[in-house]
């Protein structure tokens, strides 16, 4: 509890000292490396003195990767760096990931107005080419435009939802029966438009 966990395992990375850097973004190897990779850039980058504006570029995507930043504070950052293409998309990709995130901390349960409201919002990115990086923002980006799918009674919209978290997720055997009753839920969207 003293570093900020309730359940078992509960996965941070930590400096020297023992602060909190941040936790994994998922609960798989590729997800833990992932992030133990972001954490030794912030720690090596954050040390050094003279970093370049690429660098600085790594240590805010890396700041912004970790939760130690918002999305105001970040943007903020942003505006004041010096960035080729490469340094803006690097720190908008990791944004993306935290604009998700942020707006799914906001939701109230049983607030289906603000939940549809945050479908469409991500379904409007989708559309626009953004995409979630890690494994939280991606299961929030799509199920919320799943409901919101399903809000609109849009079966085109709730598969777009479906068909990116079967990618990701469908080969979990845990997962078959979530993905049996959301393909249910597809045909009855899909009948109900006569398709």
């Amino acid at each position: 509890m003293e570093k900020g966990g309730r359940g078992f395992p509960y996965l941070v990375y930590m400096d020297a000292e023992g602060d909190v850097l941040g936790k994994p973004a998922g609960r798989d190897v590729a997800s833990f490396e992932r992030g133990a990779k972001t954490a030794q850039a912030y720690l090596d980058l954050k040390n050094k003195a003279d970093r370049t504006p690429a660098e600085e570029a790594e240590l805010l995507a890396a700041e912004i990767g970790l939760g130690k930043v918002s999305v105001a504070e970040a943007e903020k950052r942003m505006q004041g760096l010096e960035l080729d293409e490469a340094g803006k998309q690097k720190i908008e990709a990791a944004l993306t990931d935290l604009r998700i995130l942020e707006r799914v901390k906001s939701l109230r349960q049983g607030d289906m107005a603000g939940i549809a409201a945050a479908g469409k919002a991500y379904y409007e990115m989708y559309q626009a080419g953004q995409r979630p990086q890690g494994d939280e923002a991606f299961q929030a980006f799509y199920m919320l435009i799943m409901r919101y799918g399903q809000s609109e009674k849009d079966p085109d919209i709730f598969e777009v939802g479906l068909k990116a978290m079967k990618d990701k997720f469908g080969h979990l055997p845990q997962a078959a029966r979530f993905f049996e009753a959301q393909e249910k839920a597809l045909a009855e969207l899909r009948k109900a438009k006569g398709q």
